[in-house]
């Protein structure tokens, strides 16, 4: 598995993301920074979900934390059922949820530009690793469904009522 470096501030459009030059992890590991944000497009059911629904390449974001300490890489993310965790990002491509396999799909990592200080992106972390653990709140799961099928259908509406016309 690889990972694509970006860093150039423009937009990553699912064209230019297929033609980016991959990095193999080992190469880039010493250069991977706290704070950079982690851009995952999945190829699996729930990411196209979310690909689906909110218009993006996307399907998963998370901030990176590097712990030279216990030389570790890890993603600080959040899914449904677990809430907020820390997931390595070694683990990411090679044994990801625990299937023996890497993630199906691209991963990009992002630096952000003009660079921020290292107190806001520790802060960044400190703060989610306060919710470590805290489940999604399932009502508002329901919420910004319920919004984001009330929105395709006013779309819908109107593109009808526009093609109409």
């Amino acid at each position: 598995m690889q990972i694509i470096l970006f860093s150039n501030g423009s937009t990553i459009t699912l064209y230019k993301l297929f033609r980016f030059p991959p990095h193999k992890y080992k190469i880039i590991i010493n250069d991977l920074q706290t704070g950079e944000l982690i851009f995952c497009s999945g190829n699996y059911f729930y990411s196209k979900l979310i690909q689906k629904f909110t218009k993006s390449i996307w399907s998963q974001v998370g901030i990176i934390y590097k712990d030279e300490a216990l030389d570790r890489i890890l993603i600080l993310e959040s899914g449904k059922i677990y809430g907020v965790w820390f997931a390595s990002l070694s683990k990411y491509l090679k044994n990801y949820r625990g299937k023996n396999k890497p993630y199906k799909g691209k991963i990009v990592v992002t630096r952000i530009s003009p660079e921020i200080p290292i107190t806001l992106s520790q802060n960044a972390i400190s703060c989610g690793m306060d919710e470590l653990t805290k489940p999604f709140d399932n009502w508002e799961i329901i919420r910004i469904i319920i919004s984001l099928i009330f929105i395709i259908a006013k779309e819908s509406t109107i593109k009808t009522t526009s093609a109409a016309n």
